[in-house]
């Protein structure tokens, strides 16, 4: 009897000899690790890819943060650059404003002018106080006078009455204060009881219509304005006289130091021929 044909191996894969199927082993086995080697390749380069991508994606985070910090650096020197300039303006402002504010108070025509722009600045205050006490004067005489209407003439004239009163007040005010400011002689006590007497007359005007009528309180309410104007005259009065004095007082050491400065450029300029 035949051994071969007795063989357990299956007849439809028939092998030739033992090393036909440790070899068909090997193979199958290599092919297997093969296929396993590049399964696990694949899963490699595919972690590696994802791990590449977070890094990057990492990497330009901090690039951005790194962009926006070195930004809001650069922000925050550009702006503490323009307050130390801002401040470094106003300081110098302020100092130039206060070497100025001294060579005004300690140079002689420094005084000079800032004694005309205060004696002016007082006077149109004072004018303005007046214009407004002649206003309310001039109503106040108006309604006191006129009680005929609108046709009557005197209505209007009544207005006129005030003005007849104030403007030689404002004209004697005008050139007493000229008088004294040019360091001109005059009596000033003839000025004084001139305006005495037009202010007693504006509260007159004012006041005696409803004195007469035993109306105290009328008589009170209307002789306030030209109370008051004759106060504000007389304020005018020692404001100009005290200017006036010093304006002189400048003016004379003004040209006092260009009489000096001039006598010291021709001493220089004698020194500088010789």
């Amino acid at each position: 009897m035949n051994i071969m044909s007795q063989s357990p191996l299956p007849s439809a894969t028939p092998l030739s000899s033992i090393d036909d199927l440790v070899r068909q082993m090997n193979n199958a086995a290599d092919q297997g690790m093969a296929s396993l080697v590049d399964a696990s390749a694949k899963s490699i380069a595919t972690e590696r890819a994802a791990l590449a991508e977070q890094i990057a994606k990492r990497q330009i985070e901090m690039d951005r943060i790194a962009s926006t910090a070195a930004a809001d650096a650069a922000k925050l020197a550009a702006d503490t650059q323009a307050q130390i300039m801002k401040s470094d303006a106003d300081s110098a402002r302020w100092q130039a404003k206060a070497i100025a504010d001294e060579q005004q108070i300690t140079s002689p025509y420094g005084k000079v002018a800032l004694i005309k722009k205060i004696s002016s600045r007082a006077d149109w205050a004072l004018f303005g106080a007046i214009g407004i006490g002649i206003g309310l004067g001039a109503l106040n005489i108006q309604r006191t006078i006129a009680t005929h209407g609108a046709a009557d003439p005197l209505t209007w004239f009544a207005f006129g009455m005030e003005a007849m009163v104030s403007v030689p007040i404002i004209i004697t005010m005008v050139v007493a204060t000229l008088g004294m400011r040019l360091g001109e002689s005059f009596d000033r006590k003839w000025f004084a009881v001139i305006e005495a007497v037009l202010l007693l007359a504006a509260i007159g005007l004012n006041s005696a219509p409803h004195l007469m009528a035993g109306d105290k309180l009328a008589a009170l309410q209307f002789g306030a304005a030209p109370a008051l104007m004759a106060f504000t005259v007389a304020l005018h009065g020692l404001v100009s006289a005290l200017l006036a004095k010093w304006l002189r007082k400048a003016a004379t050491e003004a040209k006092a130091e260009t009489e000096r400065l001039r006598e010291v450029a021709l001493l220089n300029t004698a020194y500088a021929a010789g």
